[in-house]
């Protein structure tokens, strides 16, 4: 096995890693740095990987399919917990904060989303 592909192989294991913490991280925040850990050793086998010179990338088609395959799945995990947050957030928050001008008159400007709410 070259080195190209025990990257690759070891870059599956790590989504599929992230993939279950991502699961349980929004449970049970104790995960929550073994997730952190998780992204961590993906990015250094992305870099130990972008050093690889490829000749044949069509050798590592199935591996690269399911790394694609992973990826997008694991972004929909992780977008669908920001979502399931920010509607926490604005279930327990419903109102949004009024703002006023100098002479008392109220500012309508609704805030939305999580990021932008003031707490």
């Amino acid at each position: 096995m070259d080195n190209i592909h025990k990257l690759l192989n070891d870059l599956i294991e790590e989504l599929k890693k992230e993939q279950k913490l991502l699961v349980i991280t929004i449970k049970d925040p104790k995960y929550s740095q073994e997730l952190l850990d998780t992204v961590e050793r993906k990015k250094q086998i992305l870099e130990r990987l972008s050093k690889e010179e490829i000749s044949n990338p069509e050798k590592y088609k199935e591996l690269l399919e399911e790394i694609k395959t992973l990826s997008e799945e694991n972004f929909q995990i992780g977008y669908g917990n920001i979502r399931f947050i920010e509607d926490l957030f604005d279930s327990i928050f419903v109102e949004s904060p009024k703002q006023y001008t100098s002479n008392g008159t109220t500012i309508s400007s609704e805030k939305k989303g999580l990021f932008n709410k003031k707490i």
